[in-house]
């Protein structure tokens, strides 16, 4: 899980230095975040590397940009994620994107739906290619509000999200959570914090008491007022599921409306375990929003459920095929396709059958080679017998 962070002491050089100590924090955050960071401030732009923040080892000179700004600061460790197959990890891949009329930093996995997934396949990640659909929307749009523009764009994907956005002509930050994703707030020493993990959040704050308490003892920055914090009840939970505007004098957060997660119907197969039954309505899978005869027709010529299905297309894709985009089916279609001109497939079905008719799940059988179709018949042969003989006794 990544992690996101805006800050906004209206003072650089505490700007500065609590995010010099919180986003090493936050990248070593179990399960850790240590594929890329990056910040952004109004009057620098995008900074931005694939180290983990925690293995920067001059982070005060990449931070530096952060000192010529008394604005709001976005910044961003990365956990990257597979998305159209590929898990990259380079330096154009760390957050935040600065693309077209927007600033972005994405928590979350976002799928494409299915009118966008040709598109989607000439961008490395799901957050950029989200920022560059929210660009088109807002070309086309631009008499409608940013919440308008940004619920039209959500709508075309599946999966959790939460954002922090800066919209260039508004010069206004938004601070944006689904449903799944978190996001936590704090007040401290004027500022408004926003993170992703509320015991990170909590930590930063912690070591950023200790370093501005030893700065005051030794006179190195004048005396802030008290850097007492309620530790107890001074981090508050983000609403879920909702739009707000960042109002950058007050350091508070303005909802201005609602926004949902949209997810994909999960696969609810009638029988798990027997081979043959499962849940199909002509050429449609349930979970799937366009046909997959070829699937249909592989499950109906060797006796095999979706569970089935589902566990070969994970070792091939590394993922479910029900999070997946319509390419990528019709690319196992085209694998399945072969397996089903596969010789001899009427006796390995035969065989199947015949076990499958002894043994609950013979999926895991741990003597048959997965997926059985790779077997040979002798083997499938002497597993039938086997299990026969056992049964008999």
């Amino acid at each position: 899980m990544c992690q996101l962070t805006l800050i906004n002491f209206k003072t650089p050089i505490l700007n500065n230095l609590f995010l010099l100590i919180s986003a090493p924090i936050n990248a070593e955050t179990s399960p850790g975040n240590r594929d890329g960071f990056g910040f952004f401030t109004v009057e620098k732009g995008v900074f931005k590397t694939k180290l983990s923040a925690s293995y920067i080892s001059n982070f005060g000179v990449f931070s530096k940009p952060v000192l010529s700004s008394k604005n709001p600061i976005i910044y961003h460790v990365r956990k990257s994620t597979l998305f159209n197959n590929k898990k990259e990890n380079n330096d154009s891949g760390a957050h935040p994107y600065d693309y077209g009329n927007f600033v972005l930093a994405h928590n979350g996995v976002l799928e494409p739906k299915p009118h966008l997934v040709q598109e989607s396949e000439k961008f490395e990640t799901d957050s950029l290619f989200f920022l560059h659909i929210l660009n088109k929307e807002y070309e086309k749009h631009k008499d409608k509000s940013f919440v308008e523009i940004f619920k039209s764009t959500i709508e075309q994907f599946y999966g959790k999200f939460a954002f922090l956005i800066y919209h260039k002509a508004e010069n206004n930050f938004y601070v944006i959570r689904g449903k799944t994703a978190t996001l936590y707030s704090a007040k401290y020493l004027g500022s408004l914090i926003i993170n992703t993990e509320k015991s990170s959040l909590k930590d930063s704050i912690t070591s950023f008491k200790n370093v501005i308490d030893v700065l005051e003892i030794t006179g190195k920055i004048e005396k802030l007022g008290s850097t007492d914090f309620d530790f107890e009840n001074g981090v508050k939970e983000v609403e879920e599921s909702s739009i707000f505007v960042l109002d950058k004098d007050k350091n508070e957060l303005i909802k201005l409306d609602s926004v949902e997660e949209t997810k994909r119907e999960v696969l609810k197969p009638e029988v798990i375990g027997r081979g043959f039954n499962r849940q199909h309505n002509e050429s449609k899978i349930v979970g799937l929003d366009y046909s997959c005869s070829v699937m249909i027709n592989f499950m109906d010529t060797f006796m095999v459920d979706f569970l089935y299905v589902d566990k070969i297309f994970f070792l091939l894709f590394g993922k479910s095929f029900l999070t997946s985009s319509e390419r990528e089916i019709e690319n196992f279609a085209d694998i399945l396709s072969n397996i089903i001109e596969k010789k001899n497939k009427r006796k390995l079905v035969g065989i199947w059958e015949k076990i499958d008719r002894i043994v609950y799940a013979p999926n895991d059988c741990p003597d048959i080679e997965f997926p059985y179709m790779f077997d040979t018949i002798n083997n499938l042969k002497r597993v039938l017998r086997e299990i026969t003989s056992v049964k008999s006794n």
